[in-house]
């Protein structure tokens, strides 16, 4: 204690998570950003649609955004092979959903679903950083946009051209959903 004030000690820091900079390599990151269609193309030629399970508790989660009045026009980014798309065709039959997908292979399977309509469906392949979603979408026609494990897979710097390319496409009132590897994602 000096002149009546006691000696404060800093307060002490909690480090949760190792301070590490052992990441990857600048090489492996160039490389699997550039060969990343390859490496998607290979995982559904090897998985095909048995990989993931069919989302059937999108209604559940989402249900309000899905069956307001009216036709509603849906965008499923990251569609994969359709297990968000064919579970929400079957519950609201009233939708149309646009499905885009990196992978080419992908959306053959999309296409090739027992359950693909033209008329309810239009699957096409998007890299959304750098493709232009007004291509194949209207500009502002779209009442609801998915994203189920979409922006952990999209690096951190091309975020923002992702969701600016997004808005394009959205509605004024459009609402997008998303779902990834984060607490509290719904």
């Amino acid at each position: 204690m000096q002149n009546g004030v006691k000696n404060q000690q800093p307060a002490q820091r909690i480090q949760i998570y190792p301070s590490t900079t052992t990441g990857v390599s600048p090489f492996w990151i160039v490389k699997y950003e550039r060969d990343a269609k390859k490496y998607w193309d290979q995982f559904y030629r090897r998985y095909q649609d048995k990989f993931f399970k069919d989302r059937n508790y999108l209604d559940k989660e989402w249900d309000q955004y899905f069956s307001r009045s009216g036709r509603k026009v849906i965008l499923e980014v990251g569609c994969g092979v359709g297990n968000d798309v064919f579970p929400l065709n079957v519950t609201y039959p009233e939708i149309f959903v646009y499905a885009c997908d990196f992978s080419q292979r992908a959306i053959n399977l999309v296409k090739a679903h027992k359950y693909f309509d033209e008329t309810r469906v239009s699957a096409f392949v998007c890299d959304l950083a750098t493709d232009d979603l007004s291509e194949h979408i209207s500009l502002a026609s779209v009442n609801v946009v998915t994203m189920i494990f979409v922006l952990s897979v999209v690096s951190p710097e091309k975020m923002p051209l992702v969701l600016q390319n997004i808005k394009k496409i959205l509605k004024p009132n459009g609402h997008v959903l998303f779902r990834d590897y984060v607490v509290g994602d719904l």
